[in-house]
């Protein structure tokens, strides 16, 4: 009789560590990030959108011109920009943090998708957020590396 309480004592820790880690690290449907300045002239926006290939980059001026850029990236850099998310915290932060664009500071955002969710944070630019800092500064330097030109 222990051998089997043991044994489903066992199966029982190994279920609940199982859902604990696919809630911690969820699949991805789509991961959004960009910026936005209010009071600004040329292209006030950015949008980066991210696949576990690609990287598409576009960006909008305040006259409504759209410029993109599409390039690879690799499934590593892919990986670590997911594995700089904690899903847990993520999606108990507030749709809204500080005072994005206020004195036209600029605002960030990330929006992240799973089959059965979707949420989207905005924040004050360049700010540090707990559970997501690290993948923001890969998205940050692939926006800029990715960036379309304005000419």
């Amino acid at each position: 009789m222990r051998i089997i309480v043991v044994f489903v004592l066992i199966i029982g820790f190994f279920a609940c560590e199982e859902s604990s880690s696919a809630m911690q690290n969820p699949t991805f449907k789509s991961i959004k990030y960009g910026t936005s300045f209010g009071e600004c002239l040329g292209y006030c926006n950015t949008e980066v959108e991210l696949s576990s290939s690609a990287i598409s980059v576009k960006i909008r001026s305040t006259a409504g011109d759209e410029r993109s850029n599409t390039a690879s990236i690799s499934e590593d850099t892919y990986n670590e920009i997911v594995g700089g998310i904690d899903w847990e915290n993520f999606t108990r932060l507030e749709d809204v943090i500080g005072c994005p664009d206020c004195a036209d500071g600029g605002a960030e955002w990330l929006q992240l998708e799973t089959s059965d969710t979707s949420k989207k944070v905005t924040f004050e630019y360049q700010s540090d957020i707990k559970g997501i800092s690290s993948a923001l500064s890969i998205l940050r330097s692939l926006a800029e590396e990715h960036r379309p030109s304005e000419d």
